[in-house]
């Protein structure tokens, strides 16, 4: 899966090797007590409310061993009997665990050769277990087969990141049933070109093996000012806080959604093929800018952004789809300890809401448990299993 988001909170975490299975469960902090933190939302929709309707519970945790030390959780997958793939941001490796989350070894090894990795790899898990990987770094692309705990190289084909219309390959996806992929892609600038920061873009493409486009563009303008640093050889864009802008997720089997928010939230559900299968579309409460959302978000400490942060945001960050094709919409981290998530059904109707810890980022949710990355400052990052109902 993958997923483009708008903003997020960088928290700093120590690594911590007294690691330890624990077991508790997230109550719900009280909604006065997040109101007068945080404020309430104004008018009505999805983040007019920040009360809790329901708590999950914590079921496992794991992460890294005497034979894995991980350093930065930056995806989870899980296959079909269960066993969880993690990848690292900081490391060119992949790890596997069993269902139960005990430590089975690695896919690939760091080098350059045929299924080594120079770089962390963007992962994709196929219905048949079968493991796509890129390496930004060398730009290849490798297929490998399951075979238990260990998945075998099987072949590699290039992928150039740098396009000649300007855009730059940003993460790759690979798409079942058809022998293609998906990108996310973002426009660069130099000072030679004629575009202007403000008229930066995303795109979304499916791509085949050899680089001939096989669905058409979805394009989304970033709106919003656009912070300028120039220098010899590039022109450096600063989007600022809280402007709008779009997502991308790509789910086991081929399905991909695509995301944006104005006054509204809008998200398409398409089969690999392009065609639309459905999605949601539903009001948005905007709230106000608040200290806490300042302290937050370290990029309000650059005195080129600190005075134009705008007055309200629309209370939406990002989503995730569970295996039961009900929308997990994530409105904010609302306070110093807690992120506020609302359910929504494939019919638009809202299902419920929970709160859950700041350091705790949910991935993925299969067969009634949310796998989640745990980065909190005062352990060392882990894979982070909650029981939920939808």
């Amino acid at each position: 899966m993958v997923g483009v988001v708008v903003y997020c909170y960088d928290r700093p975490f120590s690594i911590n090797f007294s690691f330890m299975i624990k077991k508790i469960s997230f109550a719900a902090v009280s909604a006065a007590f997040l109101l007068s933190s945080c404020g309430s939302p104004s008018g009505s929709g999805i983040g007019s409310s920040f009360d809790a309707t329901f708590t999950v519970e914590d079921i496992n945790r794991f992460g890294s061993t005497d034979d894995a030390i991980i350093s930065s959780i930056s995806n989870i997958l899980v296959a079909s009997d269960g066993t969880t793939i993690v990848t690292d941001g900081r490391a060119p490796v992949v790890f596997v665990y069993d269902a139960d989350g005990n430590y089975q070894g690695i896919v690939g090894d760091i080098g350059r050769g045929p299924g080594e990795f120079d770089s962390p790899p963007t992962v994709t898990l196929f219905e048949n277990d079968s493991l796509f990987a890129f390496d930004r770094g060398m730009q290849r692309a490798s297929i490998f087969a399951r075979d238990g705990f260990a998945w075998n190289f099987v072949r590699s084909f290039p992928i150039n990141t740098q396009l000649e219309d300007g855009y730059n390959i940003g993460a790759v996806a690979k798409l079942e049933s058809v022998d293609g992929f998906i990108t996310t892609e973002q426009m660069s600038f130099s000072p030679s070109s004629d575009l202007k920061p403000e008229d930066a873009r995303f795109r979304y493409r499916v791509i085949a093996e050899d680089s001939t486009e096989l669905k058409s563009n979805f394009i989304t303008r970033r709106i919003g000012e656009a912070v300028v640093e120039s220098g010899a050889d590039f022109v450096n864009i600063m989007v600022l806080p809280f402007g709008r802008n779009s997502f991308v997720r790509i789910e086991k089997g081929g399905d991909y959604y695509l995301g944006e928010w104005n006054d509204k939230l809008k998200i398409d559900h398409f089969a690999f093929d392009g065609t639309r299968l459905g999605g949601i579309d539903v009001p948005v409460a905007e709230r106000a800018i608040t200290d806490t959302d300042k302290t937050l978000d370290p990029r309000t400490a650059d005195p080129r952004v600190a005075d134009k942060i705008p007055a309200t945001h629309p209370a939406y960050v990002s989503f995730l789809v569970s295996d039961k094709g009900n929308y997990w919409i994530n409105i904010g981290q609302i306070d110093a300890n807690s992120t506020y998530w609302v359910v929504i059904s494939p019919s638009s109707e809202i299902l419920g809401s929970t709160l859950l810890p700041a350091s705790i980022r949910p991935v993925r949710i299969l067969n009634g448990k949310m796998y989640a990355a745990n980065q909190s400052s005062s352990i060392e990052p882990e894979v982070v299993v909650l029981k939920v109902d939808f």
